[in-house]
């Protein structure tokens, strides 16, 4: 186990050790896998360790898209102690929830990777989910926990996953425009075309 690899469990361990001993009533959340799937930038090259992983949900009635990937920050919801991890082929995330957290029961839950490509100097990200991946009733007694992982079930919103290959590949965190956007942008350039040709004819 390399140095980062080992840093990243030693983070999850720390994390439940801390739910465990610091919480005596709320639900934690926890996600992660080894040897299952490999992170990729969306080049296709190996990406280093990476820190900007979260596990999470998104406010109220917001559906993240790759058309509004620039709102999903400020709709973005977690817990408390919320970290995460990702080095080569080995993930973790997690976070715990109580009574009074802004996660209700029955939100959908994602899992969130940032990455500040050096090599093209753009930010790229990965967000996945689960139709499984749901959030249940915080207990207000004593401490639960929910472990997730990869399985046939977990699919991309932004980027790829293919699950059976063994791979994940980040994309580019600019949001793509709409296809209403490219119909107005078509339509004032036929109608420039339309008055030019006019004018020419006049």
């Amino acid at each position: 186990m390399n140095t980062k690899r080992a840093k990243l469990s030693l983070l999850l361990i720390a994390l439940l050790s801390l739910l465990g001993t610091t919480i005596a009533h709320a639900t934690s959340y926890t996600f992660q896998s080894e040897n299952d799937v490999t992170l990729r930038d969306s080049a296709g090259n190996s990406v280093p360790f990476v820190e900007t992983v979260a596990f999470g949900s998104f406010s109220g009635s917001f559906t993240p898209s790759s058309f509004n990937t620039a709102n999903w920050s400020a709709n973005w919801l977690t817990g408390e102690n919320s970290e995460g991890g990702v080095d080569g082929n080995a993930w973790a995330a997690g976070f715990t929830l109580n009574e009074s957290s802004s996660i209700g029961a029955g939100a959908q839950l994602y899992l969130w990777v940032t990455y500040d490509n050096p090599t093209t100097n753009q930010l790229e990200t990965l967000l996945m989910t689960n139709p499984e991946w749901i959030s249940v009733v915080s207990s207000s007694t004593d401490f639960s926990s929910h472990d997730y992982a990869f399985d046939a079930g977990t699919s991309a919103i932004v980027g790829t996953l293919d699950v059976i290959g063994g791979l994940a590949h980040l994309a580019s965190a600019s949001p793509i425009p709409e296809p209403a956007t490219y119909a107005a942008l078509f339509g004032a350039g036929a109608l420039g075309f339309v008055l030019r040709r006019r004018r020419k004819i006049g």
